[in-house]
């Protein structure tokens, strides 16, 4: 397990805070020579949404009144409003009815990863919860944020085979095989049509894809920012709408999705994700 140190806020880091106060204040460092190979959100949403203590954070936070946005949005990260996104770092926030306000902030540099936590207590309630669950807020951050960095980014050698190579030859041939596809989604950046291969199943009007590479692949960091999307299945282009299903267990959705494409995606992939396309 990667080693994660608890420290005092770096100035800099506390400057980028947004409260009218910190009453507490702390931060983990993950050192790692990878901090750069993932963007600051991408690391945030491998920390928190991708990570195993996913259901137990969201009932957690509700339980204290957490004011919970989307769990599945391009401007919340698992219910935490994104305030601001920089070159190296991004900031989320989020208000409890118990009169707690509390910022995550995540920043990286050319060897280390922070997470630190900013929280401004207003109300008597707000203050003996905090001390009650601060003990928990370590342990937890501090497993997570380890575990983030253990879960490996996609081999650069494999994104430009899939991108030069076999993206362009799948996308002529997708319609005459079996449980293949074509996904377009809006580039994020660009607002251009961006085209990709799938592999899946039409269930009803459901097409069911596992991702091999989680919010890593470009066309899931796409729908994310722009859920509607077109999807080429059989020759026959079909509008709908996209979204993450972070609660679906992938391994067990791969078994019921054709078998080559779901021994492809289990021997290459790193961070198995579930997409399901409903159709117009």
């Amino acid at each position: 397990m990667p080693t994660v140190t608890k420290i005092d806020p770096p100035g800099e880091i506390r400057a980028l805070a947004e409260l009218d106060r910190v009453d507490y204040a702390d931060t983990f460092r993950l050192d790692t020579a990878k901090a750069r190979t993932r963007t600051p959100e991408q690391w945030l949403r491998g920390v928190l949404e991708s990570g195993p203590l996913r259901r137990f954070l969201v009932v957690g936070w509700s339980l204290l009144g957490a004011r919970l946005g989307p769990l599945r949005s391009a401007e919340h990260l698992l219910g935490w409003t994104i305030d601001e996104r920089g070159e190296d770092h991004i900031r989320i926030s989020v208000v409890w009815r118990i009169g707690l306000r509390a910022n995550l902030v995540l920043r990286t540099s050319e060897s280390a990863v922070t997470l630190s936590t900013f929280v401004e207590l207003r109300s008597t309630l707000s203050r003996v919860v905090w001390t009650l669950i601060t003990p928990l807020h370590h342990g937890t951050l501090r497993f997570l944020l380890a575990d983030a960095a253990r879960r490996p980014a996609p081999p650069p050698a494999v994104l430009w085979f899939q991108r030069h190579v076999a993206n362009p030859i799948a996308r002529r041939v997708a319609r005459f095989l079996p449980g293949e596809a074509v996904l377009e989604t809006v580039g994020r950046r660009s607002g251009l049509p961006r085209r990709t291969p799938v592999g899946g199943r039409l269930e009803n009007s459901t097409y069911w894809i596992v991702t091999e590479f989680g919010r890593h692949a470009q066309y899931v960091r796409n729908l994310e920012a722009q859920p509607r999307v077109r999807l080429q299945v059989k020759g026959r282009w079909h509008t709908g709408t996209a979204s993450i299903v972070d609660e679906d267990d992938p391994r067990a959705r791969l078994r019921k999705l054709p078998w080559f494409n779901s021994l492809v995606v289990r021997t290459v992939g790193t961070n198995l994700l579930t997409v399901r396309v409903d159709l117009d």
